[in-house]
């Protein structure tokens, strides 16, 4: 019984000296399983694979019950966070379960041949353990489940980890202007490659039918938008007075570089209750100068953009359903690039709602990867101490107080039909060569 535990603490510390060179085994194979099975498990969830952009903005709707929210409610993180973290659950008991099927097949090879004599005593010996290995399985299982509900406990949003509103609005406005970058490089390389063929062509002065539909673009659009304004009005942040419209149209191929800055603040100002900023980016412009250009705020106040992004956080501040940076007579084709909606009987996504489900799923996938860490750093610990280590220091005490008794020992000490056969046959076998080597030496 103490070679049996010598051997079976020795494997899963690798001092045996029976130790494979062909395959991982014992201690190296529970490593083995601890960084590469349960590290790339985790790493492998996707925290946002199941959440559509329509299930984060019913989530958003439902959290703030009847009245149109002001800023991005915190419980609709809450609601979608906590579910995301339940799928760290999966692959934790799986790491708990493998360790254990890696500790019974420890104690089934941690033999030796002088055991193997008696095979009710080894019998015994595998089932004293395996008894013990199940009975550490139940109180690891559960509390590897009570790691992953701690974490859905609470949602600490204070952790210096995690990215925070703040940070997160800034990456969506950052990526946003990159995109929009895109968009505009590409459109001017379209143009370009257009005036080329235009040139090649040896077309003088005749328009092509790229220009043609680029200048029906241009004109068709600022007519149609002067059109809707008859019947509703217009943005504060572009202006109250139908000329301002196309001056809007105007400048917003031209103003690009300014809106990035002003873009940025006026989301932040919204998100985040900057009410100064909110108020000085929702009043209404004042008085152009002699050139056409825009003035400055009063009190030296800073320059407001053209474009459409001043008119997006207005479009929060006063709940506008429609889509701030799209011209109004665009109807669903235009909309569903940002909406992402297959189902055509689901409304689209405003522009409001589109920053408001990019922020929470950044922020899911911050505060996801912070519980993933943690995750990845106790269960390993809490499966050495509750399962592996307790197995190692229980398993001589155990081994004796259930097997050494004196009424087994008969039973236990049984030794093999065939073995003992055999042993009786060599024992024939080895008096008939030392009765002949006597008789040779007699003669000789």
């Amino acid at each position: 019984m103490t070679r049996f535990a010598t051997s079976f603490i020795s494997s899963i510390d690798g001092t045996s000296s029976e130790i494979s060179t062909k395959e991982l085994c014992g201690g190296a194979r529970i490593y083995y399983i601890f960084n590469s099975v349960f590290g790339n498990s985790l790493e492998s969830i996707d925290p946002t694979y199941n959440l559509s952009v329509l299930d984060i903005r019913t989530a958003i709707r439902n959290s703030t019950g009847p009245r149109p929210s002001l800023f991005v409610p915190e419980l609709a993180f809450d609601l979608l966070v906590k579910p995301q973290i339940k799928l760290l659950e999966g692959p934790s008991q799986r790491c708990v379960e493998l360790v254990y099927e890696e500790l019974i097949k420890i104690c089934h090879t941690c033999g030796s041949n002088e055991l193997s004599r008696y095979p009710r005593l080894q019998g015994k010996l595998i089932e004293v353990v395996s008894d013990l290995l199940r009975e550490r399985l139940g109180p690891s299982s559960s509390y590897v489940e009570s790691l992953i509900s701690i974490q859905r406990a609470y949602i600490n949003t204070n952790h210096p980890n995690f990215l925070g509103a703040a940070a997160a609005m800034s990456s969506v406005m950052q990526d946003k202007h990159e995109r929009e970058k895109k968009a505009t490089a590409a459109e001017e390389k379209r143009k370009r490659e257009a005036r080329r063929r235009k040139e090649l062509n040896g077309v003088n002065g005749a328009d092509t039918p790229e220009d043609d539909e680029d200048e029906q673009q241009q004109s068709v659009m600022p007519v149609r938008a002067v059109a809707k304004t008859q019947g509703r009005s217009m943005s504060p942040a572009v202006g109250r007075d139908g000329h301002r419209l196309g001056h809007h149209a105007a400048s917003n191929s031209g103003g690009a570089s300014g809106t990035a800055g002003g873009g940025k603040d006026s989301f932040l100002n919204y998100f985040f209750g900057k009410e100064n900023g909110m108020a000085s980016s929702a009043g209404p412009l004042p008085g152009q100068g002699a050139g056409g250009m825009p003035g400055m705020m009063p009190g030296g106040g800073r320059h407001v953009s053209q474009n459409y992004e001043p008119s997006i956080a207005a479009s929060f501040r006063r709940g506008d359903t429609r889509p701030a940076n799209m011209p109004m007579e665009l109807g669903e084709e235009a909309v569903e690039d940002g909406g992402g909606l297959d189902d055509p009987s689901v409304p689209a996504l405003t522009e409001r709602e589109q920053l408001e489900t990019e922020l929470i799923r950044r922020l899911i996938s911050s505060y996801f990867n912070i519980v993933r860490e943690t995750t990845a750093d106790q269960v390993p610990k809490a499966v050495m101490h509750l399962l592996v280590n307790w197995s190692k220091d229980s398993v001589q005490n155990r081994l004796v107080s259930e097997l050494y008794k004196e009424g087994l020992f008969d039973e236990l000490l049984y030794e093999d039909d065939a073995v003992r056969q055999e042993r009786e046959k060599c024992e024939k076998l080895l008096g008939t060569y030392r009765e002949a080597a006597r008789i040779t030496g007699e003669v000789l």
